[in-house]
């Protein structure tokens, strides 16, 4: 039966992301945030994802593949890091870089600091 607590679950997750090398967000409508690709970020994968919707926005200058959403060029890009293991490893470190300078908790401390100096001027 799978694990009922919340850090058993996550600990799954955490090494399936593992397990693997390449993310593919294939969404073929421009959706909200999607904190999956966060998730696959901090975990150090490469990123090929759709250019729709926010995606664009929350990877952008991540090194991720922003591409229309179509086989063809999912399949060329997946193909090519399959290939130039060299590029893989190189994306696979600035997906992980970029994480932790965009997305980490020291993020949320900065937004929370901002708001504190802020209430106490109003």
């Amino acid at each position: 039966s799978p694990p009922q607590d919340f850090d058993e679950k996550m600990k799954i997750i955490r090494n399936e992301y593992q397990s693997a090398d390449v993310f593919l967000m294939p969404s073929l409508y421009p959706e909200g945030f999607a904190a999956v690709v966060l998730e696959a970020a901090s975990s150090g994968l490469a990123i090929i994802s759709s250019n729709l919707g926010t995606l664009p926005s929350i990877l952008g200058g991540s090194g991720a593949f922003l591409i229309a959403p179509t086989a063809v060029n999912f399949s060329r890009e997946l193909r090519g890091l399959s290939r130039d293991k060299k590029k893989l490893k190189e994306l696979k470190n600035k997906s992980r870089a970029f994480a932790l300078k965009n997305y980490s908790d020291s993020n949320a401390e900065i937004i929370y600091k901002s708001y504190q100096i802020q209430t106490k001027v109003s």
